[in-house]
């Protein structure tokens, strides 16, 4: 059993321009510039994504240092020791959680699909982001029943309460519906079907 890899890979946009123009295909030249010019926009998007996951990230280590310092050298444990870390490593997980997504670089199993016909995997990956973006969706009312229930709940020493330490289920929820929604047309459009995907010539007008 192996992980699956895209045939793509170790070859960067710029190659498949490159190999694009070497065999004068004046549309897949267009077609690959267009595709690079939608990378750069979401690339943006991406890092922004990925500054915000560190900075929890950061937090999350800052406030065990600080912890085990108060706790082991001052002797004085603070009363957050715990809740801090948690809520930060908590909404790392929930904004990191989406990078994978951006590239379709989910860790997969391919013993039965590297057998299949390539037309034949693109349609196992839609069926499977249609059941991720259908049950993400579903769960969004149950998702605004738990803020509601955390809302009045009370965090240790901390100015805020649970509600916002365990509030990162929400971007959770919603970058995964976005981003596997994303995925979702971009692979309708490989199979032929018609789906609206703005160009730059569209958004500029």
């Amino acid at each position: 059993m192996s992980l699956s890899t895209r045939p793509d890979a170790g070859r960067t946009l710029r190659d498949r321009v490159r190999d694009a123009w070497e065999l004068s295909k004046p549309q897949a030249y267009s077609a690959v510039l267009q595709e690079e010019a939608r990378e750069a926009r979401a690339g943006r998007i991406e890092r922004v994504e990925e500054a915000v996951a560190s900075v929890f990230y950061f937090l999350t280590f800052a406030s065990v240092v600080v912890s085990v310092f108060f706790r082991y050298v001052l002797d004085q444990p603070l009363v957050w020791s715990l809740e801090l870390p948690t809520y930060a490593f908590f909404w790392c997980f929930c904004i990191a959680s989406g990078l994978s997504d951006w590239r379709d670089e989910q860790i997969s199993f391919d013993l039965v699909s590297q057998h299949l016909r390539p037309r034949l995997r693109l349609i196992g990956k839609i069926v499977a982001n249609v059941i991720i973006v259908a049950t993400f969706i579903l769960v969004i009312p149950g998702t605004i029943s738990f803020i509601q229930y955390e809302i009045p709940q009370p965090a240790t020493g901390l100015p805020f309460g649970e509600v916002w330490g365990y509030g990162g289920v929400v971007p959770f929820v919603v970058i995964t519906i976005l981003l596997r929604g994303r995925l979702l047309l971009l692979e309708l459009r490989q199979l032929g079907v018609p789906v609206p995907w703005p160009t730059r010539g569209e958004h500029a007008a």
